[in-house]
């Protein structure tokens, strides 16, 4: 197979034989996104929910959902994984951010996209989280806890 062209197949009509290339090449399906990208402001120990939808032209079976290595740790997806995506039918999904402590301050970058088996689709949701540190004023302090109260009751028996 060259160029995608399987064989070089003649098709006979009416008494002449004509040539014909056929090819095999299966079209990809392709994935619209509600939004092209998500761009964030979040601090270690903080957490945001998404909703984001997408759209296939083709129907897919078992779809995963997934982030890429880089922002993995990041964000959760559910559903992760979709038995039947039917084709333009928006299919919804939570994104769930969430900053570990300790996560590196700066620009966290990386996409979301649909596979099934070993094919990823090329369009992506891009994702975009800058990470800072919240700095408390040097005049706040934190409050000293509360002791438990103690209540004393009089006239009961």
């Amino acid at each position: 197979m060259k160029g995608g062209v399987c064989c070089r197949c003649t098709l006979p009509i009416f008494d002449r034989v004509i040539p014909f290339a056929a090819s095999v090449a299966a079209a990809q399906p392709k994935v619209t996104w509600s939004d092209k990208q998500i761009s964030l402001q979040l601090s270690p120990g903080s957490g945001q929910t998404r909703q984001i939808t997408f759209i296939t032209d083709h129907n897919l079976q078992n779809a995963t959902i997934e982030a890429v290595p880089e922002i993995a740790n990041l964000v959760s997806i559910q559903p992760a994984t979709i038995a039947s995506v039917f084709a333009d039918q928006a299919q919804t999904v939570s994104l769930f951010f969430s900053i570990p402590s300790g996560t590196t301050s700066g620009l966290h970058e990386g996409t979301i996209h649909v596979r099934t088996g070993s094919q990823t689709t090329p369009q992506t949701l891009k994702i975009s989280i800058d990470v800072t540190q919240i700095e408390l004023p040097p005049d706040l302090t934190m409050p000293e806890p509360l002791s438990p109260a103690v209540v004393h009751l009089t006239g009961v028996s």
